[in-house]
This record gives structure tokens, sequence and C-alpha cells, in this order.
């Protein structure tokens, strides 16, 4: 990418943290009674035993995290960057950071088993391109 567009003008980072994801738990979850309950609890245990629970699902269904996080990242690429991912190119004015040449992701695992990623970002009109 360095090759064909220059050096990057933006590079950022995405993570979520897993233990207190609420879709997550929702997508594991058949049942809305469970995800009320903690919600509505008035007592701090309700919401303390609703994030163990978010952090035990998570570590048990990764997948769920994964998809969690794929969606994510196609908003963020979407409506944050402006960029359309069904043609392929740039939504002219519609990203944040201005038009998008060009962007290389990266996703990995940290230590404690979240995703996250790394993101390199080309705008137009940033050192003459």
């Amino acid at each position: 990418m360095i090759t064909a567009f220059g050096l990057p003008a933006l590079l950022f980072t995405i993570t979520l943290v897993d233990d207190v994801n609420y879709r997550i738990r929702i997508y594991a979850d058949e049942t809305m009674e469970g995800i009320q309950s903690a919600i509505n609890a008035e007592n701090r245990q309700g919401l303390r035993d609703f994030v163990i629970d978010c952090r035990k699902i998570s570590r048990e269904y990764p997948g769920l995290a994964a998809l969690d996080f794929e969606n994510v990242l196609k908003v963020t690429v979407e409506h944050l960057l402006g960029w359309s991912i069904r043609e392929g190119k740039n939504k002219p004015d519609e990203g944040l950071f201005g038009d998008i040449v060009a962007f290389c992701s990266a996703v990995e695992e940290q230590g404690r088993k979240v995703l996250h990623s790394h993101m390199l970002i080309w705008i137009r009109g940033w050192d003459g391109i």
C-alpha cells in the first residue's frame, strides 16, 4: 500500500470491550428476560452478575464476539471512513476524515482475547495525493 499510495495520513485502532458488551449477551440469550432483569436491577449485585455473564459468554462463544466485531468494523468503514463496501470506493463528502483514497486493516487478538483492528488510511489531498 505504501508503494502505491505513499505514507498513510492516519493510523487508528478499534478495540471493543467484550466484558460489558450487551450485544453479545443478546446474541447468546434466547429470551430477553435475563437481560431485562439485569438492566432493571436496582441492586449493584444484579449488574455485577450481568457483567460477569457477558465476560463468560464472550469467552464461551468467541464466534459471537467475532461477529459483533465484524459488524462494528463494517459500520466504521461505511460511516466513519465514508467508504462503500459494496462498490469498493470512497463516498464523496461522507467520511469523518475527508475523502479516502485507500485504507487497509489488520485484525488481531489481544492477550486478553479481545479483537482489535489497526487501520491505515490514505486521505485525498494529504501530502499531495
